[in-house]
């Protein structure tokens, strides 16, 4: 009598079948459905399925080899590459418990993979306000200006998003700067629009990035959904997310 399993085979074209089954036996030949990393001389082992989550990753490209006997080989910290390998299963990622060194150096890692990592830190306007004008509402995620002013974050980051909900016809400055002290706002030398400035500026509307002793803004590319013309200029339902990079470059 004829099993369910074998009924189920005979309906399945027998072109199809065959096609399947040097798909089948190729596979068990060269490859496993685990994957072998050698970090740095650090072992881990997981499923290729994981590694193929994300689709434009390095992974992709490195299991593309199907004669690879071996474990990969990955020149990358591999303190904790575990979190990189839970973000890939679990599609969450954490720096929970890392000083700011170690989510410099994981954030570099997920670079170096050609993985995006979503911005998990909160973060808020931090008074006071430099300025007039300015005001801070819903619990200082909302900033108001009438007027020129300066205003920085209430945390350490080195990415942040920030949306511009109404129309803005005014010079802006978006980027990092050094941290505050005592809740001392940038001015003097920390001003961005300094030349011995010490911290990363974007310049709207031009989209020119200014670093220390930058005497001249180094074009950036401009997104897509920025509104801009020679006579005027406007910043519309806005959405921003900025990077630093490790090479002193911001991305957005």
């Amino acid at each position: 009598m004829a099993t369910d399993e074998n009924k189920a085979q005979e309906a399945i074209p027998p072109k199809l079948l065959k096609q399947w089954e040097g798909t089948v036996t190729l596979s068990h030949a060269h490859s496993s459905h685990l994957a072998q990393l050698d970090v740095r001389g650090t072992r881990f082992v997981t499923s290729r399925a994981t590694l193929l989550a994300a689709e434009t990753s390095y992974f992709c490209f490195m299991l593309q080899s199907t004669t690879h006997g071996g474990p990969y080989f990955l020149d990358v910290d591999p303190t904790h590459f575990h979190r990189v390998l839970c973000f890939l299963h679990h599609g969450r990622f954490s720096f929970d418990g890392l000083n700011a060194w170690e989510c410099r150096e994981l954030r570099a890692t997920a670079k170096f993979l050609h993985l995006a990592i979503p911005d998990l830190t909160p973060w808020a306007w931090a008074p006071p306000l430099s300025g007039k004008g300015l005001s801070l509402t819903e619990g200082n995620s909302v900033l108001t200006f009438a007027g020129r002013g300066i205003v920085v974050g209430d945390g350490l980051v080195y990415s942040f998003r920030v949306r511009i909900s109404d129309r803005i016809r005014r010079d802006i400055y978006i980027g990092f700067t050094p941290a505050t002290v005592n809740g001392r706002l940038p001015s003097g030398p920390d001003c961005p629009m300094e030349p011995n400035r010490r911290g990363f500026y974007v310049y709207l509307p031009n989209w020119t990035l200014f670093g220390p002793g930058d005497a001249f803004g180094r074009p950036q590319q401009v997104p897509h959904s920025y509104i801009h013309s020679n006579s005027n200029f406007c910043l519309y339902m806005f959405d921003l997310s900025v990077a630093l990079d490790d090479d002193n470059t911001m991305c957005f």
